[in-house]
C-alpha cells in the first residue's frame, strides 16, 4: 500500500470517527536526527514506509496501534524494547501486541524489508503475518480497515 493510498483511509476513518486519531498517547513526529539515531542504535536502516509515518505521525497510539516510542525516556522506548535475541533474529519490533509479543521488519543486509512478521516470545520465532507491509499493517491494525 502506497501513503496516499492510506492517507485516504486516514481521512475517510476521520470522517467517521473524528476522536480515533487524537489519543493522549501518540507522539509528536520524529526528526530526521531523531530517526538515524534510532537507526544506529539499532544497527539497521528502518523502512522508507516507517520512516515516512514517523516523520508525519510519531510513534505511541496511533488509532489501534501502539507504535514502540522513539523518545528516551518512554517505558515502550524502541530501543530498550527489541526482543532479547532481535539481533540475532535480524528483526526489528516496532508494536507489541500487548502479550509480550511483538511485530516487526526482518532485516536483511543491514536494511529492514517492508514486510510485516510476528515474533512470539513464547517460542523465540519470527512468524510470517497477513500484513502486506507497514501501511497495511497500520490500515488493519490501527484502522481496522479490512
Amino acid at each position: 500500500m502506497t501513503f496516499d493510498q492510506f492517507k485516504l483511509l486516514i481521512q475517510r476513518t476521520e470522517a467517521q470517527d473524528p476522536t480515533l486519531l487524537s489519543s493522549p498517547f501518540a507522539e509528536p513526529p520524529a526528526t530526521e536526527v531523531k530517526i538515524s539515531e534510532i537507526q544506529t542504535l539499532l544497527g539497521a536502516q528502518l523502512p522508507a514506509s516507517f520512516v515516512h509515518f514517523l516523520k508525519i505521525y510519531g510513534g505511541g497510539m496511533f488509532g489501534y496501534a501502539d507504535i514502540l516510542s522513539l523518545i528516551t525516556s518512554e517505558v515502550d522506548y524502541i530501543i530498550t524494547s527489541q526482543p532479547t535475541d532481535a539481533k540475532t533474529l535480524q528483526f526489528v519490533a516496532f508494536s507489541p501486541n500487548g502479550s509480550g509479543d511483538y511485530y516487526g521488519f526482518p532485516i536483511v543486509g543491514g536494511s529492514c524489508e517492508d514486510r510485516i512478521l510476528f515474533w512470539d516470545h513464547e517460542q523465540n520465532e519470527l512468524d510470517p503475518t497477513r500484513y502486506v507491509d507497514f501501511f497495511d499493517f497500520m490500515a488493519k491494525v490501527a484502522l481496522l480497515i479490512e
